[in-house]
């Protein structure tokens, strides 16, 4: 009886042991994981950072190409603006050039003496 509480003895810290090994080895396994780990946190959250700062940068293009369109637009009106002024422009000077041959000629009617 005592040999058998002796080997049972045996056995369970033989267990303890290889138990007490493997944990050690686990803890090692866990350990070597916190570097890489680690620096994939690291890497996500720089990732984070980069995606928000993107995310700013075509926040702000979007209202640039917003500017961009309304100056465009403004310029187009401009154009139209200045187009129907030369045609006015355009207009009165034929009108003037007429008025003007047509004065020549009632000029030219009279004669100094």
């Amino acid at each position: 009886m005592i040999d058998k509480i002796d080997r049972e003895t045996n056995m369970a810290v033989s267990s303890i042991i290889e138990g007490r090994s493997e944990m050690e080895r686990g803890v090692l396994m866990v350990a070597e994981m916190v570097k890489p780990l680690s620096e994939l946190s690291n890497g996500a959250q720089l990732s984070l950072a980069q995606l928000e700062q993107l995310e700013s940068i075509a926040a702000k293009q979007a209202h640039d190409s917003t500017d961009i369109k309304a100056e465009i637009a403004r310029i187009d009106q401009m154009t139209s603006d200045n187009k129907l002024a030369v045609q006015q422009l355009a207009q009165t000077t034929t009108t003037l050039s007429s008025e003007s041959v047509q004065l020549n000629q009632q000029v030219g009617q009279f004669t100094l003496g």
